[in-house]
């Protein structure tokens, strides 16, 4: 498989026009690099598409620049994002319409745009902040009928609805304390907060905790100490506890939930 076509010739020929290059020497040139490094003979295709020499019905696994979120919001760029004819593809040949389509590391959201337009339900999960700047304000324009990615193919219009929710968090509200503490005082004082409601890993003394030598550690020592100290299994308030005055749940919240879960309200 060739590397360049006639347009990218003419262009490299372009360019060694500059530094006066003659003809044979342009075209020996061109021959050289036209298939240096790539494989005598590479796999067929398949439905993933691994093979980026393979240009028949191919689909790439890479971000076609028109539907990136980048551009569609005017952010930062994000690595690894699909393009919505690969999701297009998966989806279609593992789903029927109104089937429920679960992606748990959803990122920049193609999965759950390519869903919506093609009429499946969908469940995406993310941890990363960006979830609320990129994803969510993607999906917005995907409701308004936003036309990159697969919408022209399909003549998507727009509509529907989404619920965008975020895990109600305990002992990550005193993580991300320490991590925004810039002070010694800041950070005995989130400690003091942590001791009234925090979960503490069973193997902590914390009569054994000595100020002192804890004022002599780096501050990042002692953001260090007191995140160890945490209870990783208790970051957010789990589903089995929503019925603990202690968390303060809502009625809206709790009924939220066990619609969800399809509990017996």
């Amino acid at each position: 498989m060739e590397r360049f076509n006639n347009n990218s010739k003419k262009e490299i020929f372009e360019y060694l026009n500059k530094f006066g290059v003659k003809k044979k020497d342009k075209e020996n040139f061109f021959d050289f690099i036209q298939f240096l490094g790539l494989p005598e003979k590479y796999p067929l295709e398949d439905t993933w598409n691994a093979s980026i020499y393979d240009k028949l019905n191919s689909i790439a696994i890479v971000s076609y620049s028109g539907e990136k979120v980048s551009k569609m919001l005017g952010c930062d760029e994000f690595k690894g994002q699909k393009s919505e004819k690969l999701l297009k593809r998966i989806i279609e040949v593992s789903t029927n319409e109104n089937d429920i389509v679960l992606d748990f590391f959803c990122g920049t959201g193609t999965t759950l745009a390519v869903a919506q337009k093609m009429k499946r339900q969908y469940i995406g999960i993310e941890q990363m902040n960006y979830i609320s700047t990129a994803t969510l304000e993607r999906m917005k324009k995907v409701f308004q009928g936003e036309q990159s990615g697969i919408s022209k193919e399909i003549v998507w219009q727009g509509g529907g609805s989404f619920i965008y929710a975020e895990l109600m968090d305990w002992n990550e509200r005193y993580m991300q304390g320490i991590k925004d503490a810039n002070t010694l005082r800041n950070l005995l004082n989130v400690y003091e907060k942590m001791k009234k409601e925090a979960f503490f890993r069973y193997d902590i003394d914390l009569s054994r905790f000595d100020e002192k030598k804890f004022e002599k550690l780096s501050l990042e020592d002692q953001k260090q100490v007191l995140c160890e100290c945490l209870d990783k299994n208790h970051l957010y308030v789990n589903l089995s506890e929503i019925d603990d005055v202690t968390y303060k749940v809502s009625a809206d919240d709790k009924k939220l939930n066990k619609e969800f879960y399809r509990q017996s309200i």
